[in-house]
């Protein structure tokens, strides 16, 4: 894991600007919180206070909130990472109205608007993820131990 520096969160709040118009952050995204990236491109949040543990951790890959991954084709929010940032994106077709039984059961899901790409699931005010939307299909990032299976 490797701590961002100031320069390095700026560019990725510039790549969420870019991709989901995500801007206008409270101050204490960056007074508050220290940012840390892993070897797999996934991004986590940790309150500056706790910092100085975590440092002391050796070969450790994953500490603090995960919020979001980059991907080669763009950017890919966990659960907790869009309810963080979702309500700061201004580009509103980064957004997708979905049910969220048939989300979160796995079912085929599929839309008729042109949107390519990852998505933020939202059904009503609840954020839910991100989905990638392929040949009109959604195709869910929900992990399977938070998947319902009944």
């Amino acid at each position: 894991m490797k701590e961002l520096n100031k320069k390095e969160i700026k560019e990725l709040l510039k790549k969420l600007e870019k991709e989901y118009g995500i801007k206008d952050l409270p101050k204490y995204f960056l007074s508050e919180f220290s940012w840390f990236i892993n070897k797999e491109g996934k991004v986590f949040l940790v309150e500056k206070n706790i910092k100085n543990i975590i440092n002391s951790l050796k070969n450790v890959n994953k500490f603090g909130l995960y919020v979001f991954k980059i991907e080669k084709d763009g950017i890919r929010f966990s659960i907790e990472g869009s309810q963080i940032f979702g309500p700061y994106v201004k580009n509103k077709d980064k957004i997708i109205e979905v049910d969220k039984e048939k989300l979160f059961r796995d079912e085929e899901l599929e839309i008729k608007e042109n949107k390519t790409g990852y998505l933020i699931a939202k059904d009503k005010k609840d954020f839910l993820g991100s989905a990638k939307i392929k040949n009109n299909k959604i195709q869910s990032y929900i992990p399977k131990d938070r998947k319902i299976y009944s």
